[in-house]
């Protein structure tokens, strides 16, 4: 991934995060396996922000909303116990930014590599 945002409320598979240079990922882990599972190197955790937590509470509102979800139903009924079950991860060199969704109107500055001028 490199970037954007993904939410995954099912398990994830060895070497998570592997190849994963911007964005963030918001993982569902109630059963504290992704630390065995995720590629430590490249990436790392942290828990939600009271921001990101809503956020994401809506996004899986309107998940539920549009697919009917029963998982996502359910998720949304304890919501209390649902987010301490969540995991933000994101690439070592990102994580220390806060999210970095389009919700955020943060900008990126760019170089152009001919001039070396910001543009």
């Amino acid at each position: 991934m490199t970037g954007g945002t993904v939410i995954v409320l099912g398990a994830v598979g060895h070497n998570f995060g592997a190849g994963m240079t911007g964005g963030v990922a918001f993982v569902h882990d109630p059963q504290k396996n992704l630390a065995q599972r995720l590629n430590a190197e490249l990436v790392q955790t942290s828990p939600l922000g009271s921001t990101q937590a809503k956020q994401l509470r809506e996004w899986i509102a309107r998940h539920a909303e549009l697919t009917d979800s029963a998982l996502a139903a359910r998720l949304l009924r304890d919501w209390n116990a649902t987010r301490r079950a969540f995991t933000r991860v994101a690439p070592r060199a990102s994580a220390s930014r806060s999210d970095p969704t389009p919700a955020t109107g943060r900008t990126r500055t760019r170089t152009d590599s001919r001039t070396r001028k910001r543009v």
